[in-house]
């Protein structure tokens, strides 16, 4: 079941799912939707919030046309 965040992000069904099997907290996901740099997403309607944190990664966060988070995950890195 969806929930939101303290910061007031909504997390759907499969991001929650994600974010336990990555061990990717709330507090995360408000920080890359806060601070993050953003770009658009590879569906329409989609934004990817993008925030980078120690030793060269980044947590990605992708929110959809409404605010609800929808996925995250983390990568290495990159310019942007």
């Amino acid at each position: 079941m969806a929930h939101n965040t303290a910061g007031g992000n909504t997390i759907d069904d499969h991001a929650e799912e994600q974010m336990n099997d990555r061990h990717i907290t709330d507090w995360q996901v408000d920080q890359a939707i806060a601070n993050g740099w953003t770009r658009p997403g590879n569906v329409v309607g989609r934004t990817e919030h993008h925030n980078e944190y120690g030793r060269g990664m980044c947590l990605m966060v992708v929110t959809a046309a409404d605010g609800t988070v929808v996925t995250t995950y983390r990568h290495r890195a990159r310019r942007h």
